[in-house]
């Protein structure tokens, strides 16, 4: 093993330890390298500097100069596809699951890659993926549109070494309840902290897994947007009954439910439970809340259990604000421990506008 490879596995080995990137880049300034050990540097102070830092947009342009002269021959090279570099290193791959393969032992031994998107990959490629080395360094997985139908991902979770994974995203993969049941047993989804199954036909079965299975103890961001699925695969008030009647999700900082059908009775049953305490962001935009009246309002409104909610989106073409509702909302007493009420594209009763911009908190609220 030479001088260079010895580096990188102790970078490898220590991912969030800035020390073995710069005694690198010093090796590397040595060797005549300058480019390549600056950047290192460069990266390696952005990510310390605080993001109104006065210096951080000199160091910025600097970064961008250095990919632009050195970005590929930087890159792991034979690997198609999207490469991102964080304090100098590639740690992000977005790929196809053919030019992963094909260059996997080059991308997991030469860079400390951690975080992993997969395209079109298919049920003939399921056992090589799950064998990748280095699968156990990935903290952040996204498999949407891939792995085909449900039961190839439960093949590959069944044995891929995932045990670092800590943010999962499989949008539009035909994932069912049942399925969903079987990824909660699998050991890489136990140490998840965000999740995101948008586009899953998971239903209220599916919302009754994610509330009761210990595997998702862990979350603190659950995102299950509709993305147009047919009535009858959304999740519904039942769905979120089960949510809140959760003892598994305790730690659930964001949720976002966008785009099913909730209803005001969804809304009450998120809102009025103790499920609501840890919530800092709530998505319930276009979920039919407010067509049939104003209870939903009033019950968000009069909630004791929002203790930390910061932001809250109830807008879209399928929620409805009422005259009654904007005057609930506008005078709702923890207007000022929020930073965003979120109201675009909501159907508007006529005058219900203009109380909401006239409220005393009018600057918390996004309109159209």
């Amino acid at each position: 093993m030479t001088v260079a490879a010895d580096f990188i596995v102790a970078i490898i080995d220590r991912p969030d330890d800035d020390l073995p990137r710069l005694v690198f880049a010093d090796y590397l300034e040595e060797a005549g390298d300058i480019a390549r050990a600056e950047f290192i540097r460069v990266q390696c102070e952005l990510a310390r500097l605080p993001v109104d830092h006065p210096d951080r947009g000199v160091v910025a342009d600097r970064e961008r100069e250095l990919l632009a002269a050195h970005k590929n021959e930087w890159k792991v090279p034979g690997l198609r596809g999207k490469q991102e570099f964080r304090r100098g290193f590639v740690e992000v791959i977005k790929t196809t699951a053919d030019w992963l393969l094909a260059a996997a032992s080059q991308a997991f031994a030469t860079t400390p890659v951690r975080e992993l998107r997969v395209y079109n990959a298919g049920h003939d490629q399921i056992e090589a993926l799950a064998r990748l080395p280095g699968l156990e360094r990935i903290e952040a997985l996204d498999l949407s549109n891939g792995l085909g139908y449900g039961g190839a991902l439960v093949a590959f979770f069944a044995t891929a070494r995932l045990t670092a994974l800590r943010r999962l995203v499989m949008r539009n993969n035909i994932l069912w309840p049942n399925v969903l049941e079987q990824l909660a047993a699998a050991p890489a989804t136990r140490g998840l902290e965000s999740l995101d199954l948008s586009g899953n036909p998971i239903g209220d079965a599916g919302a009754a897994v994610l509330a009761g299975a210990p595997a998702f103890a862990g979350l603190t961001e659950l995102i299950v947007r509709s993305d147009e699925l047919d009535f009858a695969d959304c999740i519904h008030a039942t769905g979120t009954e089960a949510l809140a009647r959760s003892r598994t999700l305790t730690r659930l900082r964001k949720l976002d439910l966008r785009g099913h059908y909730v209803g005001d009775a969804g809304l009450i049953n998120l809102a009025t439970s103790e499920f609501a305490q840890p919530l800092v962001e709530l998505d319930l935009s276009n979920n039919d809340i407010g067509v049939l009246g104003e209870r939903g309002f009033e019950e968000l409104v009069g909630s004791a259990e929002l203790l930390n909610l910061r932001q809250i989106a109830l807008g879209g073409t399928r929620n409805q604000v009422s005259v009654l509702a904007a005057r609930e909302l506008a005078g709702w007493d923890r207007l000022g421990q929020l930073e965003r009420v979120d109201l675009r594209g909501a159907q508007f009763g006529s005058g219900a506008t203009e109380i909401v911009r006239e409220s005393r908190w009018a600057d918390r609220f996004v309109l159209d």
